[in-house]
Formats: C-alpha cells, sequence, structure tokens
C-alpha cells in the first residue's frame, strides 16, 4: 500500500482560513483590552460595535475553517496534516470564544448597580 502523496488542498484553505480567523480574533482581543485599560470609566463602549462585528467575522471564520477541516479529514489519498491543524485551531478559537462569553456574561450578572448621582436622585418625603 502506498503513502499518500499530496496535502490536501481541501485542507491547506482550511489551514489559511483559520489563521485568518485567529488573527482577527488576536485583532479584537487586543483592542478590546486596550480600550477598556485606558477607558475603565467608560459606561457606553463606542468600539463595541468593531469588537463585535471582527468578532462575529472571527467566529465564522473558525467555523468555516472547522467544516472545511471535516471535510479535508475526509478525503482518501491525501495527506490529512493541515486539515487536523485547521480543525484544532478552530475548535480551539470557538472554545475560547464561548468561555469568554460564559465569563462576560457571570460578570454582567455580578455588577453592582450604577450610582445614582445627588442631583438625579429622588428627593424624600419629611
Amino acid at each position: 500500500m502506498t503513502s499518500p502523496s499530496r496535502h490536501s488542498a481541501l485542507g491547506i484553505v482550511a489551514f489559511i482560513t483559520s489563521l485568518c480567523g485567529v488573527a482577527l480574533f488576536s485583532i479584537a482581543l487586543g483592542l478590546g483590552y486596550l480600550f477598556v485599560q485606558r477607558h475603565a470609566e467608560v459606561e457606553g463602549l463606542a468600539l463595541a460595535p468593531t469588537l463585535g462585528v471582527l468578532g462575529l467575522i472571527s467566529i465564522g471564520l473558525n467555523g468555516l475553517a472547522g467544516l472545511l477541516g471535516v471535510g479535508s479529514v475526509l478525503q482518501h489519498r491525501r495527506r490529512r496534516l493541515f486539515g487536523v491543524l485547521a480543525l484544532i485551531l478552530s475548535l480551539a478559537v470557538l472554545c475560547v470564544y464561548l468561555t469568554l462569553g460564559v465569563w462576560t456574561h457571570h460578570r454582567w450578572q455580578q455588577r453592582p448597580p450604577p450610582a445614582v448621582p445627588a442631583a438625579h436622585a429622588p428627593a424624600l418625603p419629611t
């Protein structure tokens, strides 16, 4: 029996797609971290829509890379290295997104209520 001779083109495309998704994830995470560190006191995040779009594109790219990686792994007579790497990388990034989402949800529920300034506080009856 002969060994597979060529790498799967589908696996190479999956790996490149996964790397693009990881790059967008890193950019979104880095921008978000820098923005929060500089403007921790700001309630409304002006950068949030941009980070959300980058995050959604990254999730889509990693989902696509996962599907392409599965397709590459199922191909016959091709080397599956890039397909397996793409599958592992995309699943890892998607798990990190899920973990960050759960952490953010718990943190959002546990935050203290916003402080009401004295000028806007309701007057107490005397």
